[in-house]
């Protein structure tokens, strides 16, 4: 694997993995802003946790998922999580798992 990729991809887990903890650091895991597949921060926070371990087994099934939770103004933001970690985690799944357009 290309150095360069690696460590980007070595990156990104640690920001994911202070993400999900920073989330489970809240004083309340409910919020009634949250759309989507998460009813609350502590199951997105699973969420988040999870990919790591997975991305970090080089599996990056859940690199779609994670674009559509840290793309502006989605689930991460919802959860109130950190604005500058949301954008630094976005900036290193986008462009590689930005969803594909396609015209009707």
């Amino acid at each position: 694997m290309n150095p360069i990729r690696s460590l980007k991809i070595w990156f990104l887990v640690k920001l994911l993995r202070r993400a999900a903890w920073s989330l489970k650091q809240k004083e309340s895991y409910s919020y009634s802003t949250l759309t989507g597949d998460f009813d609350n921060s502590h199951r997105l926070a699973e969420f988040i946790s999870a990919a790591a371990d997975q991305i970090e087994k080089g599996d990056f099934r859940s690199g779609n998922k994670l674009w559509d939770i840290f793309a502006p103004t989605c689930e991460w933001d919802d959860a109130n999580g950190a604005e500058k970690l949301g954008n630094w985690i976005f900036a290193l799944l986008d462009p590689q798992f930005r969803p594909s357009r396609t015209a009707n």
